[in-house]
């Protein structure tokens, strides 16, 4: 008998050991959960503020090309028109581009540009473009905006 009350109390030490790192697990497993559940919680706010961040850039991109155009349409109007006459005669054009640039004040001039990319007549005629070739394509500056300008 002795040797069967001697193996429970072994047992029920045993079993008393494993209830004891019980606690110990669900710290861990609570701990690994709390990991996991912080790592998708920043993948899920990483990916709506790179979806933020897109929609604002896409926003940003046609406000840009909203303004753009407004300011582009009549000029290639006014150059669609004067592009179908002959020659432009000088009163003419001056009346349409001081018109047009007194609509649109952001442009610093507006220049009617002959085939050679030669300076014809300038809206506003300023002095200090003296210092400038009449040859934009001279223009160091705009040489490169005319080549992307012609590749379109």
């Amino acid at each position: 008998m002795k040797s069967i009350a001697h193996r429970a109390r072994g047992l029920s030490r045993l079993a008393r050991a494993a209830w004891n790192g019980l606690p110990v697990l669900i710290a861990l497993m609570a701990m690994a959960a709390t990991l996991l559940i912080g790592r998708a919680l920043r993948v899920r706010e990483q990916a709506e503020t790179k979806k933020t961040v897109t929609l604002v850039a896409q926003n940003v991109k046609s406000r840009i090309l909203a303004g753009i155009k407004t300011r582009i349409l009549p000029l290639e109007r006014m150059a669609t028109r004067w592009s179908i006459r002959e020659e432009p005669h000088e009163l003419e054009w001056e009346s349409d581009a001081n018109l047009f640039y007194s609509a649109y004040t952001a442009y610093d001039s507006i220049q009617c540009v002959d085939p050679s990319y030669n300076v014809r007549w300038a809206v506003p005629l300023r002095r200090d473009w003296t210092a400038y070739s009449n040859n934009l394509v001279r223009r160091e500056s705009a040489q490169t905006t005319f080549e992307e300008a012609r590749k379109h």
